[in-house]
């Protein structure tokens, strides 16, 4: 199937956000963790992806997402939280329930794999 030039962009945009993602998540947490508890940390940005993109979807602005999510965010994973919130955001809004369901599982799921592969 091919892809238009405006999808493949939006495509390279949300890769760009996710690498980004993982970066901030590597540089904040390095070797210091055991593999479970990585994995429960990723498990609860994943809880938080779904939530802000579920925002999103809603249509919560993103400056009310960005005082919920990341002023009150502990410094440590503060820049996650804003790399979420502003991959959220460069993300469309759709609204049939059935495309902001998929918006939101995709979202998490990508979240998820970025911090999988965040793992040194």
């Amino acid at each position: 199937e091919r892809l238009s030039g405006e999808t493949r962009a939006k495509e390279y945009e949300q890769k760009q956000q996710g690498e980004k993602l993982k970066e901030n998540v590597t540089k904040q947490q390095g070797n210091k963790y055991t593999e479970e508890e990585w994995l429960a940390i990723c498990k609860s940005s994943t809880g938080a992806a779904k939530a802000i993109m579920t925002n999103r979807q809603k249509g919560v602005s993103m400056t009310d997402m960005m005082d919920k999510v990341v002023q009150p965010a502990d410094p440590a994973i503060k820049d996650v939280a804003r790399a979420l919130v502003i991959d959220a955001y460069s993300r469309p809004r759709f609204d049939t329930p059935e495309f902001q369901q998929k918006s939101i599982l995709d979202f998490e799921n990508s979240a998820y794999l970025a911090c999988l592969k965040a793992r040194p």
